[in-house]
Parts: structure tokens; sequence; C-alpha cells
């Protein structure tokens, strides 16, 4: 059906996001990220990560570096939106775009 997705490409995708979600928890930390992400970072935004950690996690046959960005969470200034509706229409065109996003 429409809605099937090819799991193989992403299961260690998943499960390293997954164990980095966990982690954050352990250190105690809103944001932990991995070395490939935060190189794909602007220098100005790479200047402020800090690595906490390099350590196995699930889903990765090496150790990753495990960065994180110390903010001050109560200080964002989070501005509400209109609630997302979806239609029939907008999960087709949604499903249509990322079909073609694999080609």
């Amino acid at each position: 059906t429409d809605f099937k997705i090819d799991a193989s490409y992403v299961s260690p995708n998943v499960s390293v996001a997954e164990s980095l979600e966990k982690a954050a928890h352990i250190y105690g930390v809103h944001l932990l990220i991995s070395a490939s992400v935060a190189d794909t970072c602007s220098p100005a935004v790479a200047s402020c990560l800090r690595l906490i950690d390099k350590a196995f996690v699930r889903g990765s046959k090496t150790p990753l570096q495990l960065h994180t960005l110390d903010l001050d969470v109560s200080a964002l200034k989070v501005t509400q939106r209109g609630r997302l509706t979806w239609n029939t229409r907008q999960r087709f065109r949604a499903r249509q775009m990322l079909e073609v996003e694999k080609k």
C-alpha cells in the first residue's frame, strides 16, 4: 500500500536516533547530537556545541562523539501557530513528494 516503507534503509538510523534520545535523559541535557550532525552545523552553531562523551550507541558499529548545545530552554520565546489539519488530498501529496525524494 501507499503507507508501507522499506525499513531496511532506516533501521540503523532510527536505532541511533532512539539511543541518542534516551542518552539525552541520562546525561541530563535537552539536546544530544552525534558528530555527523554536528559536522553539518554552520560554524556559528558548531562553535556553541560542547563535546560531552564518546560512546557506543545501539545501531552504530563505532563509538559516536556526543555533543550538546547548552541553552536555557525557559528563555526561548515560543510562538503559537494554528493547528495543522490534514485532509486526504494533503496526505496524498505528501506521500507523492516523499516518493519523488527517494528516486
